[in-house]
């Protein structure tokens, strides 16, 4: 007959048959839970006495010791053992052969149907160069909004990654990679939302104030490589930058998206929304670039080839997003572009 629990809890434990029983190890019952403690004490001059420190190892599960970690891993709150091993998602031992030997057939039937991976490229660089310089402030300050912020950055990636690639192909880009803005939008849905802020006069010429204002340097002398000549203005197309030409020649003619059938006057609010999403793709090239100007190592080429290929992985259950363990030439290519460590953390965004 099974004693009742109150008195199994006041049961001595005989620790020689606990299996990785640590030595020096002392039981301490909390409960229902059996915890391993190691005790030290100190002389207390003052008070005459000796106190007590406790450091707790581990719990006792049907007489098997594990420690904190290896209990966290294998064991729920109540002590359910987990279908669903849980480790560090940022921890070199995530995809390690020795973890996968470690998982059970049903564990990793489990992983495999809940876990979703994706690029991650050079995407977080250049969050982390919009974040560095304001660019991401500026843009969430002038359109009131973090959403269109997050969707103007994530649209100018693609035309910096793509090298200026048709509307048609995001939807294709942004459900292969991780975004801040992750919806992928139709060539229609594009280039309505380049029409919405060509439209935004109000809020273009506070974006360009603010990167006016920001790019003053000690003097009070704007810096020219992106200074704004005209602005906008609320009856004509863009009267751009110094660099406009620039700009297309990188990214291609800023029509070549836009159909036939659509109204002349939505085509010029999308041409104005494309050109002015195709100069944040060059305020984000400029600042990899001068990042890059105090080596000679590394060109902003070398950034995009070696990191293209940067996975990450997410678990739509809890939501964890992590990079899948890049290598040490990704790691030191984005210490180069002035993101130390962007690739070994969890995403910003």
């Amino acid at each position: 007959m099974t004693a009742p629990k109150a008195i199994r809890q006041r049961l001595p434990v005989d620790v020689s048959n606990i299996k990785g029983f640590p030595a020096g190890g002392c039981i301490q019952r909390v409960k229902d839970h059996i915890y391993v403690v190691k005790r030290s004490y100190t002389y207390d001059e003052k008070s005459g006495k000796y106190k007590e420190a406790r450091v707790t190892l581990g719990q006792v599960v049907d007489e098997v010791f594990y420690t904190k970690e290896e209990y966290a891993k294998k064991f729920q709150r109540g002590r359910t053992e987990r279908k669903e091993p849980l480790f560090n998602p940022f921890g070199a031992e995530v995809m390690s052969a020795e973890m996968i030997e470690k998982l059970s057939a049903e564990q990793i039937n489990i992983l495999a149907k809940q876990f979703n991976s994706g690029l991650a490229g050079v995407v977080p660089i250049y969050y982390h160069l919009a974040l560095k310089s304001g660019l991401t402030d500026d843009l969430t300050a002038a359109f009131g909004s973090a959403d269109t912020a997050k969707k103007l950055f994530s649209i100018a990636v693609y035309l910096i990654i793509s090298a200026g690639g048709s509307a048609a192909y995001y939807r294709h880009f942004a459900a292969e990679h991780y975004l801040p803005w992750p919806q992928p939008l139709t060539k229609q849905e594009l280039l309505l939302f380049y029409r919405d802020i060509g439209r935004n006069t109000d809020a273009l010429n506070a974006f360009i104030k603010l990167r006016a204002d920001r790019l003053k340097t000690k003097d009070g002398q704007q810096q020219a490589a992106q200074r704004p000549r005209k602005g906008y203005c609320s009856s004509s197309r863009l009267e751009l930058w110094e660099h406009k030409a620039g700009l297309e020649q990188s990214f291609g003619s800023i029509w070549q998206d836009f159909e036939p059938w659509m109204a002349q006057s939505t085509a010029e609010l999308a041409a104005e929304g494309r050109l002015f999403v195709s100069f944040i793709a060059h305020c984000l090239l400029q600042q990899l670039r001068q990042e890059l100007s105090g080596q000679q190592k590394f060109s902003p080429q070398d950034i995009h080839s070696g990191c293209s290929a940067v996975r990450y992985h997410r678990r739509p259950a809890s939501g964890e997003v992590f990079y899948l363990q890049p290598t040490a030439q990704q790691l030191e290519l984005a210490a180069a572009a002035g993101c130390a460590g962007i690739y070994s953390a969890a995403p910003e965004y």
